[in-house]
């Protein structure tokens, strides 16, 4: 499959996974640029080992950050000014063009893959990957919930695989 092929077929998985997560807001203004960013960053990440089972789960769960992080707005600021862009991201990452904020979400990402997995917490499976979005693999959730942010992650990977499934289903049933 050629490079320019996938990324077009990344990109229409994003909108489809977007619009039947929460329609319409495949149509956010920043929407193509989020997803041409999370593309082409799943592209270039691609002889590295996946995060999750594939990188086609690693885009679709980026886009899904990024739709429950900051409903697909590139300029989003949350948590007191600290967070910013498409991810939330801290520093000078949250400020960077959409395509960098991809990729720097994905290294959180992979370190995230590294730490989290071997850092268990007594009677509890290990933290996903995606747990490192918050900077830690394990911590109350900033919403006071009570839950830890392990469990948080883990909902929206579950969210986001079968936002996924469903999107492959629909384009490849008989």
């Amino acid at each position: 499959m050629t490079q320019t092929v996938l990324f077009k077929a990344l990109v229409a998985m994003l909108f489809a996974l977007w619009h039947a997560a929460a329609p319409g807001v495949e149509r956010q203004r920043d929407a193509r640029e989020i997803a041409e960013a999370i593309a082409t960053a799943v592209i270039e990440d691609g002889q590295r080992t996946p995060i999750l089972s594939s990188h086609a789960e690693d885009a679709a769960v980026a886009g899904y950050y990024a739709m429950r992080e900051s409903w697909l707005d590139l300029d989003a600021v949350g948590d007191g000014g600290r967070s910013r862009g498409a991810w939330q991201l801290q520093g000078s990452a949250g400020r960077a063009p959409a395509v960098d904020q991809a990729r720097a979400w994905l290294a959180l990402m992979h370190r995230g893959a590294r730490d989290c997995r071997d850092s268990p917490r007594a009677g509890q499976a290990p933290a996903p990957a995606t747990a490192y979005a918050w900077g830690v693999c394990h911590a109350l959730d900033s919403l006071r919930t009570g839950h830890d942010i392990a469990e948080l992650a883990r909902r929206r990977e579950q969210r986001a695989r079968r936002l996924l499934q469903r999107v492959l289903t629909t384009l490849f049933a008989d």
